[in-house]
C-alpha cells in the first residue's frame, strides 16, 4: 500500500490530460468552477488532499470520512456583478464508521429586464443555478479514505432550463510518519440531461490530484493541488491549473492562510495591471463548536472577491 497512491498520481494526470484533450470546447453550468468555501478559496483552491473537512464535499468526497461529529457548513459569496453564491451542507457519522454528507449549492445573478426588438419592456425573470449532492465516505483502513458522490444540476433563465446528472468519486491517503496526505479525485463525471433549447449543454467535469504537508518544525500547512477541467478550450496537460496555499496557525484557534491559483495569469492586464491576480488571503478562527472562515481572492482585471463561510458541529 506504501506505493498505492503516488502510482494512481502517476497513472492519472497522464489519463486524464488525453480526457480533457478529446472532449476540447466550451460547457455550460459554469458555476461548478467557481471556489465557494471560504477556506478552499484562501488556499488558492488547493483542497484536493484536505481531510476531515466537510467543506471539501464539491472537490473530495474523501474528505468526509473521519468527520466525528454531525457537522453543518455554510458559505457565501458576493461575486462579481452582484452575482451571489453560496452553499450549505450537512455531515453525519453513520453507525458502520462513515459519513454521509448533504450539500446544496446555488447561484443567484439578479433579475434581468428584458425586452422586445423595439426596446420595450416584456417582463422580466431571476436566472440561477442549484446543485444538490449526495455523497457518501468511508475508512478503507487506518490511512485510506475513498468517498463518492452523486449531484444533480439544474440552471434556469427565463422560461427555459437545462438539466444535468453527475457522479463524483474520490481517495486520500494519510502518511502518518511523514505528516503527509496524498488525494485523488474525479468530479462532475457525467451529462446533461436537456438542455436550454436543442442543445444539451456539457459539463465541467474536473480531475483533480493534490497533497498536503504539515511541516515538522513550523506550525504550518501547506497544500498543493493539480486541476484539469475537460471542455476547456485546447485543453492539455501543459494547461492544468495549479493551485497552492498554506495555512499558519498563530494559536489553538486562529489561522492564517495564503495561496495562489495559476488561474490568475489570465486575469492580468497591461504591465504592470493585476500583479496580484491570482493572490489569495484569509483566516479562520474557531469559538467552541464553530469555526468562522473568511477568504478574499483577487481576480486581477475583474476585481476581488470575499468568501464567507461558517462551520458548526454538534
Amino acid at each position: 500500500m506504501k506505493r498505492f497512491v503516488p502510482t494512481l498520481l502517476f497513472i492519472a494526470l497522464p489519463v486524464y490530460s488525453l480526457l480533457a484533450e478529446g472532449s476540447a470546447g466550451q460547457t455550460g453550468f459554469e458555476f461548478l468552477r467557481i471556489d465557494v468555501p471560504a477556506r478552499q478559496t484562501a488556499l488558492g483552491g488547493a483542497f484536493t488532499a484536505m481531510d476531515g473537512d466537510l467543506n471539501g464535499l464539491a472537490c473530495n468526497p474523501a474528505s468526509l470520512a473521519i468527520i466525528p461529529k454531525r457537522e453543518a457548513a455554510f458559505s457565501y459569496v458576493d461575486y462579481f456583478l452582484d452575482f451571489q453564491l453560496g452553499s450549505l451542507s450537512f455531515s453525519s457519522p453513520l453507525r458502520n464508521g462513515a459519513t454521509l454528507g448533504l450539500g446544496i449549492g446555488y447561484a443567484n445573478y439578479g433579475e434581468f429586464e428584458w425586452t422586445d426588438e423595439d426596446g420595450g419592456p416584456i417582463g422580466s425573470s431571476t436566472p440561477g443555478d442549484v446543485a444538490v449532492t449526495l455523497a457518501y465516505a468511508a475508512g478503507w483502513n487506518r490511512t485510506t479514505r475513498f468517498g463518492a458522490s452523486v449531484r444533480y444540476i439544474r440552471s434556469s433563465i427565463q422560461n427555459y432550463s437545462a438539466d444535468a446528472a453527475v457522479v463524483g468519486a474520490g481517495v486520500i491517503r494519510i502518511f502518518p510518519s511523514q505528516q503527509m496526505t496524498v488525494g485523488l479525485a474525479v468530479v462532475n463525471l457525467g451529462r446533461g440531461l436537456s438542455g436550454f433549447r436543442d442543445r444539451v449543454e456539457k459539463v465541467p467535469t474536473s480531475f483533480r490530484a493534490g497533497f498536503t504537508k504539515r511541516l515538522a518544525h513550523l506550525p504550518l500547512l501547506l497544500s498543493v493541488d493539480a486541476i484539469q477541467y475537460t471542455g476547456a478550450a485546447g485543453s492539455t496537460l501543459g494547461n492544468t491549473e495549479i493551485a497552492a496555499g498554506g495555512e499558519f496557525a498563530f494559536s489553538g484557534v486562529l489561522v492564517g492562510r495564503f495561496g495562489y491559483t495559476s488561474v490568475g495569469s489570465g486575469q492580468k492586464t497591461g504591465p504592470s495591471g493585476g500583479r496580484l491576480s491570482g493572490v489569495s488571503l484569509g483566516a479562520g478562527l474557531t469559538v467552541r463548536q464553530f469555526r468562522i472562515d473568511y477568504g478574499y481572492g483577487n481576480h486581477g482585471m475583474l476585481g476581488s472577491v470575499n468568501h464567507l463561510g461558517v462551520s458548526l458541529a454538534y
